[in-house]
Protein backbone atom coordinates (compact mmCIF):
# COMPACT_ATOMS: atom_id res chain seq x y z
CA UNK A 1 0.00 0.00 0.00
CA UNK A 2 3.15 2.27 1.27
CA UNK A 3 5.13 1.90 -2.22
CA UNK A 4 1.42 2.56 -3.91
CA UNK A 5 0.85 5.39 -2.29
CA UNK A 6 4.40 6.63 -2.70
CA UNK A 7 4.21 6.19 -6.31
CA UNK A 8 1.19 8.72 -6.48
CA UNK A 9 2.42 11.29 -4.28
CA UNK A 10 6.23 11.37 -2.76
CA UNK A 11 5.04 13.81 -0.15
CA UNK A 12 1.17 12.71 0.91
CA UNK A 13 1.22 11.86 4.88
CA UNK A 14 1.11 8.13 5.30
CA UNK A 15 1.29 7.20 9.41
CA UNK A 16 1.81 3.13 10.02
CA UNK A 17 -0.30 2.62 13.00
CA UNK A 18 -0.14 -1.33 13.85
CA UNK A 19 -0.08 -3.36 16.98
CA UNK A 20 2.27 -5.46 15.28
CA UNK A 21 5.07 -3.03 15.13
CA UNK A 22 8.85 -3.55 16.60
CA UNK A 23 11.50 -1.30 16.07
CA UNK A 24 12.32 -3.17 12.75
CA UNK A 25 9.22 -2.73 11.29
CA UNK A 26 9.64 1.60 12.17
CA UNK A 27 12.72 1.42 11.01
CA UNK A 28 10.92 -0.80 7.79
CA UNK A 29 8.58 1.75 7.13
CA UNK A 30 10.38 4.80 7.58
CA UNK A 31 13.30 3.86 4.87
CA UNK A 32 10.29 2.93 2.77
CA UNK A 33 8.95 6.35 3.17
CA UNK A 34 6.46 6.49 6.16
CA UNK A 35 5.34 10.34 7.62
CA UNK A 36 5.45 8.68 11.01
CA UNK A 37 5.07 4.72 12.53
CA UNK A 38 3.10 4.07 15.69
CA UNK A 39 2.52 1.07 17.32
CA UNK A 40 -0.83 0.58 19.01
CA UNK A 41 -1.18 0.51 22.74
CA UNK A 42 -3.75 -1.56 25.39
CA UNK A 43 -5.26 2.00 26.29
CA UNK A 44 -7.01 4.52 24.53
CA UNK A 45 -4.15 7.07 25.34
CA UNK A 46 -2.65 6.24 22.05
CA UNK A 47 -5.48 7.21 19.63
CA UNK A 48 -5.34 11.04 21.13
CA UNK A 49 -1.35 10.23 20.06
CA UNK A 50 -2.44 9.30 16.49
CA UNK A 51 -4.80 12.19 16.01
CA UNK A 52 -2.17 14.99 16.93
CA UNK A 53 0.07 13.22 14.48
CA UNK A 54 -1.94 12.82 11.88
CA UNK A 55 -3.25 17.16 12.10
CA UNK A 56 0.82 17.72 12.52
CA UNK A 57 1.49 15.81 9.13
CA UNK A 58 -1.62 17.42 7.17
CA UNK A 59 -0.33 20.46 8.43
CA UNK A 60 3.20 20.27 7.28
CA UNK A 61 1.80 18.58 3.95
CA UNK A 62 -0.22 21.67 3.45
CA UNK A 63 2.05 24.12 4.38
CA UNK A 64 4.77 22.25 1.74
CA UNK A 65 2.11 22.00 -1.32
CA UNK A 66 0.80 25.42 -0.52
CA UNK A 67 4.76 26.90 -1.27
CA UNK A 68 4.90 25.04 -4.34
CA UNK A 69 2.01 25.59 -5.68
CA UNK A 70 2.84 29.76 -4.27
CA UNK A 71 5.91 29.60 -6.57
CA UNK A 72 3.72 28.50 -9.43
CA UNK A 73 1.76 31.37 -9.07
CA UNK A 74 4.08 33.72 -8.41
CA UNK A 75 5.55 33.17 -11.89
CA UNK A 76 1.95 33.71 -13.42
CA UNK A 77 1.89 37.10 -11.62
CA UNK A 78 5.06 38.12 -12.96
CA UNK A 79 3.55 37.15 -16.23
CA UNK A 80 0.63 38.73 -15.52
CA UNK A 81 2.09 42.29 -14.42
CA UNK A 82 5.06 42.90 -17.11
CA UNK A 83 2.50 42.25 -20.27
CA UNK A 84 2.77 45.79 -21.83
CA UNK A 85 0.84 44.32 -24.43
CA UNK A 86 -2.65 44.66 -21.95
CA UNK A 87 -3.75 47.81 -20.27
CA UNK A 88 -4.11 48.03 -16.09
CA UNK A 89 -7.84 47.23 -15.90
CA UNK A 90 -7.04 44.19 -18.07
CA UNK A 91 -4.56 43.11 -16.06
CA UNK A 92 -5.84 43.93 -12.84
CA UNK A 93 -9.12 41.86 -14.07
CA UNK A 94 -6.80 38.67 -14.62
CA UNK A 95 -4.53 39.16 -11.19
CA UNK A 96 -8.30 38.90 -9.73
CA UNK A 97 -8.53 35.55 -11.48
CA UNK A 98 -4.82 34.40 -10.54
CA UNK A 99 -6.04 34.90 -7.21
CA UNK A 100 -9.23 33.35 -7.19
CA UNK A 101 -7.99 30.53 -8.94
CA UNK A 102 -4.97 29.91 -5.70
CA UNK A 103 -7.32 30.50 -3.22
CA UNK A 104 -10.25 27.78 -5.15
CA UNK A 105 -12.59 30.82 -4.23
CA UNK A 106 -15.71 31.50 -6.68
CA UNK A 107 -15.43 35.46 -6.84
CA UNK A 108 -12.95 38.01 -6.19
CA UNK A 109 -13.42 41.70 -6.72
CA UNK A 110 -11.64 45.11 -5.80
CA UNK A 111 -13.55 47.15 -3.63
CA UNK A 112 -13.19 51.16 -3.75
CA UNK A 113 -14.18 52.61 -0.10
CA UNK A 114 -15.16 56.43 0.70
CA UNK A 115 -14.53 56.94 4.03
CA UNK A 116 -16.46 60.23 4.25
CA UNK A 117 -19.66 58.60 2.34
CA UNK A 118 -19.51 55.14 3.85
CA UNK A 119 -19.80 53.49 0.24
CA UNK A 120 -18.39 50.57 -0.88
CA UNK A 121 -18.44 50.60 -4.46
CA UNK A 122 -17.05 47.17 -6.52
CA UNK A 123 -14.98 48.69 -9.19
CA UNK A 124 -13.53 45.32 -10.80
CA UNK A 125 -14.57 41.58 -9.80
CA UNK A 126 -13.52 37.99 -11.73
CA UNK A 127 -15.63 34.92 -11.31
CA UNK A 128 -18.76 33.84 -10.36
CA UNK A 129 -21.85 36.54 -10.16
CA UNK A 130 -22.12 36.52 -6.43
CA UNK A 131 -20.68 40.16 -6.76
CA UNK A 132 -20.65 42.25 -10.31
CA UNK A 133 -18.96 45.23 -10.94
CA UNK A 134 -20.47 48.46 -10.49
CA UNK A 135 -22.71 47.18 -7.30
CA UNK A 136 -22.65 50.37 -4.52
CA UNK A 137 -23.39 49.43 -0.67
CA UNK A 138 -23.46 50.77 2.38
CA UNK A 139 -20.30 50.11 3.87
CA UNK A 140 -22.26 49.37 7.68
CA UNK A 141 -23.16 46.50 5.43
CA UNK A 142 -20.66 44.68 4.40
CA UNK A 143 -17.20 42.22 5.61
CA UNK A 144 -15.53 45.15 3.64
CA UNK A 145 -15.66 47.50 6.94
CA UNK A 146 -14.38 44.92 9.30
CA UNK A 147 -11.33 44.34 7.02
CA UNK A 148 -10.51 48.32 7.16
CA UNK A 149 -11.10 48.33 10.94
CA UNK A 150 -8.47 45.26 11.30
CA UNK A 151 -4.74 45.25 11.41
CA UNK A 152 -3.29 42.94 7.77
CA UNK A 153 -5.22 40.46 6.06
CA UNK A 154 -8.69 39.31 7.62
CA UNK A 155 -10.28 36.11 6.91
CA UNK A 156 -13.77 35.03 8.19
CA UNK A 157 -13.73 31.06 7.67
CA UNK A 158 -17.51 30.62 8.44
CA UNK A 159 -19.96 33.27 8.06
CA UNK A 160 -23.30 31.99 7.55
CA UNK A 161 -24.59 33.35 10.54
CA UNK A 162 -23.54 36.71 10.51
CA UNK A 163 -26.07 39.35 9.85
CA UNK A 164 -24.04 40.45 7.07
CA UNK A 165 -24.33 37.33 5.32
CA UNK A 166 -28.21 38.16 4.83
CA UNK A 167 -27.00 40.62 1.99
CA UNK A 168 -24.06 38.35 0.88
CA UNK A 169 -25.05 35.21 0.53
CA UNK A 170 -21.71 33.16 1.41
CA UNK A 171 -19.89 31.39 3.97
CA UNK A 172 -16.04 32.38 3.37
CA UNK A 173 -14.82 35.85 3.09
CA UNK A 174 -11.14 36.97 2.72
CA UNK A 175 -10.01 40.87 2.98
CA UNK A 176 -6.79 42.88 2.53
CA UNK A 177 -6.15 46.55 2.42
CA UNK A 178 -5.25 48.29 -0.51
CA UNK A 179 -3.36 51.85 -0.37
CA UNK A 180 -3.16 54.18 -3.74
CA UNK A 181 -0.40 56.75 -2.33
CA UNK A 182 -0.72 55.61 1.12
CA UNK A 183 -3.84 56.51 1.43
CA UNK A 184 -6.41 53.96 1.88
CA UNK A 185 -8.79 53.10 -1.46
CA UNK A 186 -10.21 50.20 -0.62
CA UNK A 187 -10.20 46.16 -0.63
CA UNK A 188 -9.21 42.96 -2.48
CA UNK A 189 -11.34 40.30 -1.40
CA UNK A 190 -11.96 36.50 -1.99
CA UNK A 191 -15.44 34.95 -1.53
CA UNK A 192 -17.02 31.20 -2.08
CA UNK A 193 -20.38 29.86 -1.14
CA UNK A 194 -18.57 27.24 1.13
CA UNK A 195 -16.77 27.81 4.52
CA UNK A 196 -13.06 26.66 5.37
CA UNK A 197 -12.08 24.00 7.47
CA UNK A 198 -8.09 25.36 8.25
CA UNK A 199 -7.22 29.15 8.22
CA UNK A 200 -5.23 30.65 5.43
CA UNK A 201 -1.94 29.30 4.75
CA UNK A 202 1.49 31.90 5.18
CA UNK A 203 2.14 31.30 1.72
CA UNK A 204 -1.48 32.01 0.46
CA UNK A 205 -1.76 35.43 2.52
CA UNK A 206 1.79 36.27 1.61
CA UNK A 207 0.63 35.95 -1.99
CA UNK A 208 -2.70 38.00 -1.89
CA UNK A 209 -0.63 40.52 -0.25
CA UNK A 210 1.59 40.85 -2.93
CA UNK A 211 -1.60 40.97 -5.19
CA UNK A 212 -2.65 43.79 -3.18
CA UNK A 213 0.61 45.36 -3.76
CA UNK A 214 0.80 45.61 -7.03
CA UNK A 215 -2.44 46.76 -8.04
CA UNK A 216 -1.52 49.34 -5.45
CA UNK A 217 1.00 50.39 -7.59
CA UNK A 218 -1.17 49.95 -10.83
CA UNK A 219 -3.67 52.12 -9.39
CA UNK A 220 -1.04 54.70 -8.39
CA UNK A 221 0.33 54.70 -11.72
CA UNK A 222 -3.46 55.18 -13.39
CA UNK A 223 -3.84 57.54 -11.04
CA UNK A 224 -0.67 59.06 -12.20
CA UNK A 225 -1.33 58.69 -15.88
CA UNK A 226 -4.76 61.03 -15.19
CA UNK A 227 -3.22 63.86 -13.40
CA UNK A 228 -0.58 63.86 -16.10
CA UNK A 229 -3.74 64.15 -18.75
CA UNK A 230 -5.49 66.72 -16.77
CA UNK A 231 -2.66 68.56 -16.18
CA UNK A 232 -1.31 68.73 -20.13
CA UNK A 233 -5.47 69.95 -20.98
CA UNK A 234 -4.74 72.85 -18.71
CA UNK A 235 -1.92 74.74 -20.24
CA UNK A 236 -2.66 78.06 -19.51
CA UNK A 237 -0.98 76.84 -15.41
CA UNK A 238 1.40 79.30 -16.49
CA UNK A 239 2.37 81.75 -18.55
CA UNK A 240 4.89 84.64 -20.04
CA UNK A 241 6.00 86.02 -22.99
CA UNK A 242 8.89 87.33 -23.82
CA UNK A 243 10.28 89.84 -26.75
CA UNK A 244 13.07 89.38 -29.09
CA UNK A 245 15.86 90.84 -26.61
CA UNK A 246 14.32 88.20 -24.48
CA UNK A 247 12.80 90.83 -21.88
CA UNK A 248 9.61 89.99 -20.21
CA UNK A 249 6.48 91.47 -21.90
CA UNK A 250 3.47 89.49 -19.62
CA UNK A 251 2.53 87.26 -17.17
CA UNK A 252 -0.06 85.30 -15.42
CA UNK A 253 -0.79 84.93 -11.97
CA UNK A 254 1.06 81.69 -11.92
CA UNK A 255 3.85 82.94 -14.26
CA UNK A 256 4.30 85.59 -11.64
CA UNK A 257 4.65 83.24 -8.74
CA UNK A 258 7.59 81.17 -10.50
CA UNK A 259 9.85 83.83 -12.14
CA UNK A 260 9.36 85.66 -8.64
CA UNK A 261 10.89 82.43 -6.55
CA UNK A 262 13.49 82.08 -9.43
CA UNK A 263 14.28 85.90 -9.07
CA UNK A 264 14.26 85.69 -5.09
CA UNK A 265 11.88 88.41 -5.12
CA UNK A 266 8.09 88.71 -4.28
CA UNK A 267 7.49 90.76 -7.23
CA UNK A 268 4.34 92.11 -9.46
CA UNK A 269 3.82 91.68 -12.95
CA UNK A 270 4.21 95.23 -13.50
CA UNK A 271 7.53 94.73 -12.16
CA UNK A 272 8.85 91.97 -13.85
CA UNK A 273 7.63 93.25 -17.34
CA UNK A 274 10.59 94.84 -18.78
CA UNK A 275 13.43 93.06 -16.91
CA UNK A 276 15.62 90.83 -18.88
CA UNK A 277 15.46 86.66 -18.17
CA UNK A 278 18.93 85.95 -18.40
CA UNK A 279 20.06 88.79 -16.37
CA UNK A 280 17.17 88.22 -13.57
CA UNK A 281 17.69 84.33 -13.39
CA UNK A 282 21.40 84.27 -14.28
CA UNK A 283 21.33 80.62 -12.58
CA UNK A 284 19.38 79.41 -15.69
CA UNK A 285 22.07 80.43 -18.12
CA UNK A 286 23.75 77.08 -19.69
CA UNK A 287 20.65 75.10 -18.78
CA UNK A 288 18.19 72.90 -20.17
CA UNK A 289 15.73 75.87 -20.37
CA UNK A 290 18.56 78.48 -21.70
CA UNK A 291 19.15 75.82 -24.72
CA UNK A 292 15.72 74.52 -25.88
CA UNK A 293 14.46 78.48 -25.83
CA UNK A 294 17.09 79.43 -28.21
CA UNK A 295 16.78 76.46 -29.99
CA UNK A 296 13.19 77.54 -30.74
CA UNK A 297 14.05 80.88 -31.70
CA UNK A 298 16.64 80.19 -33.87
CA UNK A 299 14.34 77.62 -35.17
CA UNK A 300 11.21 79.09 -35.28
CA UNK A 301 9.78 76.02 -33.99
CA UNK A 302 7.60 74.93 -30.81
CA UNK A 303 9.63 72.97 -28.35
CA UNK A 304 8.38 70.42 -25.44
CA UNK A 305 10.45 69.35 -22.84
CA UNK A 306 10.08 68.40 -18.94
CA UNK A 307 12.93 70.43 -17.15
CA UNK A 308 14.44 70.11 -13.55
CA UNK A 309 15.23 74.09 -12.47
CA UNK A 310 17.58 73.17 -9.36
CA UNK A 311 17.23 77.06 -7.88
CA UNK A 312 13.51 76.89 -6.90
CA UNK A 313 13.87 73.25 -6.39
CA UNK A 314 11.03 72.24 -9.22
CA UNK A 315 10.35 70.48 -12.23
CA UNK A 316 8.43 72.26 -15.09
CA UNK A 317 6.43 71.28 -18.32
CA UNK A 318 7.12 73.40 -20.57
CA UNK A 319 6.05 74.33 -23.77
CA UNK A 320 7.53 76.75 -25.69
CA UNK A 321 6.47 78.91 -28.96
CA UNK A 322 8.09 81.20 -30.79
CA UNK A 323 7.51 83.84 -33.31
CA UNK A 324 9.16 86.69 -35.10
CA UNK A 325 8.51 89.10 -31.94
CA UNK A 326 9.52 86.96 -29.29
CA UNK A 327 8.73 83.75 -27.18
CA UNK A 328 5.34 82.65 -25.32
CA UNK A 329 5.99 79.93 -22.64
CA UNK A 330 3.58 77.63 -21.23
CA UNK A 331 4.89 75.31 -18.09
CA UNK A 332 3.25 73.69 -15.04
CA UNK A 333 4.71 72.82 -11.82
CA UNK A 334 4.65 69.04 -12.48
CA UNK A 335 6.94 68.59 -9.32
CA UNK A 336 4.93 66.77 -7.18
CA UNK A 337 3.75 64.36 -10.02
CA UNK A 338 7.06 63.47 -10.78
CA UNK A 339 8.34 62.86 -7.76
CA UNK A 340 5.05 60.70 -6.82
CA UNK A 341 6.07 58.85 -10.28
CA UNK A 342 9.98 58.55 -9.67
CA UNK A 343 8.06 56.78 -5.84
CA UNK A 344 6.13 54.10 -7.89
CA UNK A 345 9.04 53.44 -10.31
CA UNK A 346 11.22 53.14 -7.00
CA UNK A 347 8.51 51.13 -5.25
CA UNK A 348 8.23 48.64 -8.41
CA UNK A 349 11.85 48.14 -8.64
CA UNK A 350 12.53 47.27 -4.98
CA UNK A 351 9.78 44.87 -5.42
CA UNK A 352 11.69 43.17 -8.69
CA UNK A 353 14.90 42.78 -6.22
CA UNK A 354 13.02 41.31 -3.64
CA UNK A 355 11.22 38.87 -5.99
CA UNK A 356 14.44 38.21 -7.24
CA UNK A 357 15.80 37.84 -3.94
CA UNK A 358 13.50 35.21 -2.86
CA UNK A 359 14.14 33.16 -5.72
CA UNK A 360 17.83 32.32 -4.99
CA UNK A 361 17.77 30.81 -1.01
CA UNK A 362 21.26 31.17 -0.50
CA UNK A 363 21.52 35.20 -0.85
CA UNK A 364 18.08 35.75 0.30
CA UNK A 365 18.17 36.99 4.20
CA UNK A 366 21.41 39.26 3.67
CA UNK A 367 20.32 40.91 0.60
CA UNK A 368 17.04 41.52 1.94
CA UNK A 369 18.60 43.64 5.07
CA UNK A 370 20.62 45.40 2.21
CA UNK A 371 17.44 46.31 0.16
CA UNK A 372 15.23 47.15 3.87
CA UNK A 373 18.10 49.19 5.28
CA UNK A 374 18.63 51.14 1.83
CA UNK A 375 14.48 51.61 1.18
CA UNK A 376 13.88 52.44 4.68
CA UNK A 377 16.80 54.22 5.72
CA UNK A 378 18.26 52.89 8.73
CA UNK A 379 21.50 51.54 10.05
CA UNK A 380 20.53 48.53 10.97
CA UNK A 381 18.87 45.68 10.14
CA UNK A 382 18.51 41.93 11.31
CA UNK A 383 16.74 38.34 11.17
CA UNK A 384 16.47 36.93 14.97
CA UNK A 385 15.62 33.51 16.47
CA UNK A 386 13.71 33.67 19.33
CA UNK A 387 13.41 30.71 21.93
CA UNK A 388 12.14 30.99 25.26
CA UNK A 389 13.82 34.32 26.80
CA UNK A 390 16.95 34.19 24.36
CA UNK A 391 17.32 36.54 21.66
CA UNK A 392 19.95 35.13 19.15
CA UNK A 393 20.84 37.61 16.34
CA UNK A 394 21.35 34.84 13.39
CA UNK A 395 21.90 37.51 10.27
CA UNK A 396 22.94 41.16 11.04
CA UNK A 397 23.80 44.13 8.21
CA UNK A 398 24.85 46.63 10.87
CA UNK A 399 28.21 49.30 11.58
CA UNK A 400 31.21 47.56 12.58
CA UNK A 401 31.79 47.27 16.37
CA UNK A 402 28.14 47.26 17.03
CA UNK A 403 26.13 44.63 16.94
CA UNK A 404 26.99 40.65 15.13
CA UNK A 405 25.60 37.58 14.00
CA UNK A 406 26.08 34.86 16.80
CA UNK A 407 25.29 37.63 19.59
CA UNK A 408 22.80 36.90 22.57
CA UNK A 409 20.78 39.03 24.35
CA UNK A 410 17.96 38.63 26.95
CA UNK A 411 14.65 39.22 24.60
CA UNK A 412 13.15 41.13 27.67
CA UNK A 413 16.45 43.62 26.58
CA UNK A 414 14.38 44.39 23.04
CA UNK A 415 11.92 46.47 21.40
CA UNK A 416 10.85 43.24 19.40
CA UNK A 417 9.61 41.93 22.61
CA UNK A 418 6.35 43.60 22.15
CA UNK A 419 6.44 42.30 18.26
CA UNK A 420 6.50 38.94 19.71
CA UNK A 421 3.86 39.01 22.38
CA UNK A 422 1.11 40.64 20.37
CA UNK A 423 2.64 38.65 17.37
CA UNK A 424 2.12 41.71 14.97
CA UNK A 425 4.26 44.48 13.62
CA UNK A 426 5.51 46.67 15.64
CA UNK A 427 6.31 50.59 14.16
CA UNK A 428 8.44 53.80 16.25
CA UNK A 429 9.45 56.38 14.28
CA UNK A 430 10.27 57.85 17.69
CA UNK A 431 10.63 55.40 20.48
CA UNK A 432 11.15 57.97 23.02
CA UNK A 433 7.81 59.67 22.56
CA UNK A 434 5.73 56.54 20.97
CA UNK A 435 6.75 53.68 24.09
CA UNK A 436 8.22 55.73 26.39
CA UNK A 437 7.81 52.05 28.28
CA UNK A 438 10.57 50.78 26.10
CA UNK A 439 13.43 53.71 26.88
CA UNK A 440 14.45 52.00 30.68
CA UNK A 441 15.66 48.53 28.18
CA UNK A 442 18.93 47.98 27.19
CA UNK A 443 17.73 48.17 23.50
CA UNK A 444 17.27 51.95 23.72
CA UNK A 445 19.65 53.08 27.09
CA UNK A 446 22.70 50.83 25.85
CA UNK A 447 22.22 50.66 22.58
CA UNK A 448 20.14 54.08 21.75
CA UNK A 449 17.54 52.17 19.08
CA UNK A 450 15.61 55.70 18.65
CA UNK A 451 13.62 54.44 15.46
CA UNK A 452 12.48 50.72 15.13
CA UNK A 453 9.92 48.90 12.42
CA UNK A 454 9.84 45.08 12.52
CA UNK A 455 7.53 41.95 12.06
CA UNK A 456 7.52 38.54 13.92
CA UNK A 457 8.47 35.43 11.26
CA UNK A 458 6.24 32.02 11.56
CA UNK A 459 7.63 29.06 11.05
CA UNK A 460 4.95 26.69 10.60
CA UNK A 461 2.54 28.62 12.76
CA UNK A 462 4.94 29.44 15.40
CA UNK A 463 7.23 32.54 15.86
CA UNK A 464 10.61 32.02 14.91
CA UNK A 465 12.30 35.46 15.28
CA UNK A 466 11.48 38.46 14.09
CA UNK A 467 12.58 40.61 10.93
CA UNK A 468 13.43 43.85 11.98
CA UNK A 469 15.23 47.57 10.84
CA UNK A 470 16.07 49.92 13.40
CA UNK A 471 18.30 53.70 13.97
CA UNK A 472 20.05 55.46 16.69
CA UNK A 473 18.05 58.75 15.37
CA UNK A 474 14.33 59.43 15.68
CA UNK A 475 13.07 59.63 11.97
CA UNK A 476 12.01 63.11 10.92
CA UNK A 477 9.03 61.53 8.87
CA UNK A 478 6.79 58.84 10.33
CA UNK A 479 7.54 55.34 8.65
CA UNK A 480 5.46 55.27 5.48
CA UNK A 481 3.09 52.20 4.65
CA UNK A 482 4.99 51.03 2.11
CA UNK A 483 7.91 50.96 4.22
CA UNK A 484 5.84 48.97 6.94
CA UNK A 485 4.12 46.90 4.15
CA UNK A 486 7.84 45.82 2.42
CA UNK A 487 9.17 45.09 5.98
CA UNK A 488 5.96 42.58 6.62
CA UNK A 489 6.55 41.19 3.12
CA UNK A 490 9.81 40.35 3.53
CA UNK A 491 9.33 39.01 6.86
CA UNK A 492 6.37 36.89 5.32
CA UNK A 493 8.75 35.68 2.21
CA UNK A 494 11.92 34.60 4.85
Amino acid sequence: LLKSVREMDTNLPFILFTGKGSEEVASNAISAGATDYLQKGTGTDQWAVLSNRIENSVERYRATSDLERAETYRQRLQTIVTDTSSDIDDRITRLLDLGREFLDAGNAHLVAIDREKETHEIRYAAGSDIVTAGTVSDLSATFCRRTVESEGTLELRDVRNDPVAESWPISWYLGAKVFVNDELFGTLCFIDENGQSAPLSGPKKTFIDLIARWISHALERQFADRQRSEMLSRMTDGVFSLDEEWRFTYLNDRGVEIVSEAIGESLTAEEICGRHIWEEIPAAVDTEVYDRYHEAMSRQEPVSFKSYYEPIDRWLQVQAYPSQTGLTVYFLDVTEKHRREEAIRSREQVLREVYDVVSDADQQVGSLLDIGRRVIGTEYGSLSRIRDDEYTFEVVKAPKNTIEAGDVVDLSATHCERAVVTNESLVLSDVAAEAPKLTDRAGYTDWNIECYVGTPVQVEGRVYGTFCFYGNDPREEPFSEWQVTLVDLMGRWI
